[in-house]
């Protein structure tokens, strides 16, 4: 899956399954209309959600989150709607 032994064992996935990665989606618009980033998730891990406006500076732009499921979710913040914005999550054990 292209990371190294040291990336998977942060992440929490299987450096011998191509399918345990940790893998973030495109944001998406929820039934309510606002947007959300998600990612999957491990038990035990603890993700930031991190934002950018050109790939180089990166800012956190959420406190760190402890998912309760195997996908973590972060609501795109009413400010950020509408600016154009690359995200990131960064993962620790």
């Amino acid at each position: 899956d292209g990371f190294d032994d040291y990336a998977e064992f942060m992440a929490g996935t299987n450096p011998n399954s191509n399918l345990s990665r940790l893998v973030v989606s495109r944001p998406r618009r929820q039934i309510n209309g606002a947007w959300a980033v998600e990612w999957t998730a491990v038990p035990g891990r603890i993700y930031r959600v991190e934002s950018s406006t050109n790939g180089l500076a990166w800012t956190p732009a959420s406190s760190w989150i402890q998912p309760t499921t195997v996908i973590g979710t972060w609501p795109v913040p009413s400010a950020l709607d509408g600016n154009a914005r690359l995200f990131r999550v960064e993962v620790h054990p």
